[in-house]
């Protein structure tokens, strides 16, 4: 059986304020969100029985359910099927499920006069998608890539439609070679563009292995049988020694030294794009702590790669 779709958010409104509705839709499907609107349900909705498939919805699929009021809305009889399917749950859970949002002061049934609510009068579209994006907080994504991924677009300074465009694929190329891959492999791979040394940046990030043994609390061998898992991702991987003088004793120390570059394959690029790595590895340090960076990319939850995608205080508000 396939598993029911969540939904981070429902929309219950009326047709007549559609206009408003549609263009928040469509700011919080850009920041990433998975949004019930039925301008996006065309498919889903044809042939179900709609009145079990909306109280479904609104009462059990929906992390918070924001409900538009205004005097056409009070009128509407779906609308209404679609208020009592959201108040069943929130009375269920005790907690702050049902959002309103107000375009005039028409009152409601079941939305009490004290329940604290949003003036869309005071808000256009996009902010009133900040504040909902707010309220939901933090949603944790695998194998996700923004719909607008600017911020990776300007860690590889790239100008033109064309090369974003080419770039944005090989985004998409890379994110789906690494989620054949083992989580392990995936760690061995950060650690390495984590605590690579400046003088390879952008063209190869090389490291001590005897680094990546420490901070992994592995042997050699392991981290070697887990590269070889990167090889056909396109993560070229060589090893070699370097010689190390140490400046008390004039001794002269051979270091093994892990290097890795990153092969696309897509002939609209250069050969070398390792470039591409570090821009995404710049990203998530950008928005992110450290380890929430790390897990992020263990995860392959890339919405710091956008701007409308990153944590709610990294958004930035243009009207």
């Amino acid at each position: 059986m396939a598993t029911q779709k969540i939904y981070d958010a429902a929309l219950s409104f009326s047709g007549s304020e559609r206009p408003y509705i549609e263009k928040v839709a469509r700011h919080l499907r850009n920041m990433g969100l998975s949004i019930f609107y039925d301008g996006y349900e065309d498919i889903s909705l044809w042939g179900k029985n709609l009145h079990e498939h909306l109280q479904d919805v609104f009462c059990n699929r929906s992390r918070y359910v924001v409900i538009f009021i205004s005097k056409n809305y009070r009128k509407r009889a779906w609308a209404r099927h679609e208020r009592r399917s959201a108040l069943e749950r929130a009375i269920s859970l005790r907690t702050e499920y049902v959002l309103p949002a107000r375009f005039d002061d028409t009152t409601i049934p079941g939305i009490s006069s004290t329940t604290g609510f949003v003036d869309l009068r005071k808000y256009s579209p996009k902010r009133f998608s900040i504040l909902v994006r707010e309220k939901i907080g933090h949603i944790p994504r695998r194998n996700f890539i923004p719909e607008h991924p600017d911020r990776f677009y300007n860690g590889l300074r790239l100008r033109t439609e064309y090369k974003k465009i080419a770039y944005k694929q090989a985004l998409i190329d890379f994110v789906e070679r690494l989620s054949h891959v083992s989580r392990k492999a995936r760690l061995v791979l950060y650690s390495i563009l984590h605590n690579a040394c400046a003088c390879g940046f952008p063209e190869n990030a090389h490291v001590r292995m005897d680094v990546i043994c420490g901070i992994l609390k592995t042997s050699r061998p392991n981290i070697i049988k887990l590269l070889a898992e990167m090889d056909w991702c396109g993560i070229r991987t060589r090893c070699y020694y370097d010689k190390d003088k140490c400046k008390d004793s004039n001794i002269v120390r051979r270091r093994e030294i892990i290097e890795v570059k990153y092969w696309s394959g897509d002939s609209l690029l250069p050969d070398n794009t390792t470039p591409l790595l570090f821009s995404i590895l710049y990203c998530l340090h950008e928005v992110l702590c450290p380890d929430c960076a790390r897990n992020a990319f263990l995860a392959m939850d890339f919405s710091a790669l956008g701007m409308a995608t990153s944590q709610p205080h990294e958004i930035i508000v243009k009207n």
